[in-house]
């Protein structure tokens, strides 16, 4: 009886255990790939980054808008790239080298952007991040998905792929 009475009651606190404490708030995070881009910290969401590499061929198209750098080939297909201090019109310096492509996916899309510097991938607090702030205006704030505590700028892969300008009509 002792035994069965001991069993009831660790059979209780296990499930008080169990229960989800009420006052441990669940906080949504937000994986992504930090890079560096004329002086600032950007940031993709992890699951539209479909790889990093390094630059390579990078062939220029004669009339491409300021911003399209150029083409390259990756994994059996031709990729358009970006370079978002064109677009964005952030300040370009001829010192500035870049020294990988974040090669961006959505659905069957794909492009690379140019980056400086890929610093890592961190999880960020969703619910953290600003959408909008005064000092990010024009283009940039079109794009912004939110901006972090520590000024991480993610952008929103989503609404680029849905900007015209960036997406080669292909079907003619």
């Amino acid at each position: 009886m002792n035994s069965q009475r001991e069993q009831e009651i660790l059979l209780r606190r296990a499930e008080a255990l169990a229960r989800p404490d009420d006052l441990v708030e669940e906080r949504r995070q937000l994986s992504v790939v930090e890079f560096r881009l004329a002086h600032e910290i950007y940031a993709f969401e992890l699951v539209r980054v479909k790889k990093v590499v390094p630059v390579s061929s990078l062939v220029a198209l004669p009339g491409a808008p300021a911003f399209v750098a150029g083409i390259t080939h990756f994994s059996g297909q031709i990729l358009s790239v970006v370079d978002l201090r064109c677009f964005f019109d952030l300040p370009v310096s001829k010192a500035d080298h870049h020294h990988k492509l974040v090669v961006l996916r959505v659905a069957e899309m794909q492009m690379a952007v140019l980056a400086e510097e890929v610093l890592g991938v961190r999880d960020l607090d969703e619910e953290s991040l600003q959408e909008n702030l005064p000092t990010l205006t024009g283009v940039r704030a079109r794009y912004l998905k939110g901006v972090s505590p520590d000024q991480t700028i993610v952008l929103d892969v989503h609404k680029m792929f849905g900007d015209d300008r960036l997406i080669v009509n292909q079907g003619g």
